[in-house]
C-alpha cells in the first residue's frame, strides 16, 4: 500500500476538470516522477500511472470521488492522503 499526500500546493496549482493536472494527478506526478498520469471520472474514479490502473479500496474510491466532485465544482477541498495499491 502506497500513501500519497495531496497537499495544499497541489490543490492551488490543480486544474478543474483536467484528468492529468488536477490536484491528485499533480501529487502522482511528483510521487512517481512521470507525467503519464490520469484521474478519470466515470461512474467511479479510476487512477492510472504509466498506463497501469492503481487499485483503491471502495472507501478510498469514495473519498477520491467526493474530492473530485467538490474540486471540479469550485468548492473548497482539504488535503488528504491517497492510499493506493500499485503492485
Amino acid at each position: 500500500m502506497k500513501k500519497i499526500n495531496i497537499v495544499n500546493e497541489d490543490i492551488t496549482m490543480g486544474d478543474r476538470g483536467c484528468e492529468n493536472s488536477c490536484p491528485i494527478a499533480l501529487a502522482l506526478r511528483h510521487e512517481y516522477k512521470t507525467t503519464n498520469v490520469s484521474v478519470v471520472m466515470e461512474d467511479i474514479p479510476y487512477i492510472y500511472v504509466n498506463d497501469d490502473e492503481l487499485d483503491m479500496t471502495s472507501d478510498m474510491r469514495d473519498i477520491v470521488d467526493n474530492f473530485i466532485r467538490k474540486f471540479d465544482s469550485g468548492q473548497n477541498v482539504k488535503p488528504f492522503t491517497l492510499e493506493v495499491d500499485d503492485e
